[in-house]
């Protein structure tokens, strides 16, 4: 069922006011301190689930992505 969507990445965010949230990636390969945007879209079964991409200058940008600092 999910074979075809593989690989499926899941990313960590922390959001500007403060918390962080898992969400699924749409995008290139992800980096821990890339600016992304976090958008609340329906998945094909008509779910509300949380999707980042590349990129935080659009309104609403999220953050960064969550990572250990090194």
């Amino acid at each position: 069922m999910f074979r075809e969507r593989l690989p499926w990445i899941v990313v960590a965010v922390q959001l500007n006011v403060g918390p962080v949230v898992l969400a699924h990636w749409a995008g290139d390969e992800p980096a821990i301190g890339q600016a992304v945007t976090v958008q609340a879209i329906r998945d094909p079964a008509g779910r509300q689930v949380l999707a980042a991409s590349p990129g935080g200058s659009e309104p609403g940008a999220a953050a960064m992505l969550f990572g250990a600092k090194a």
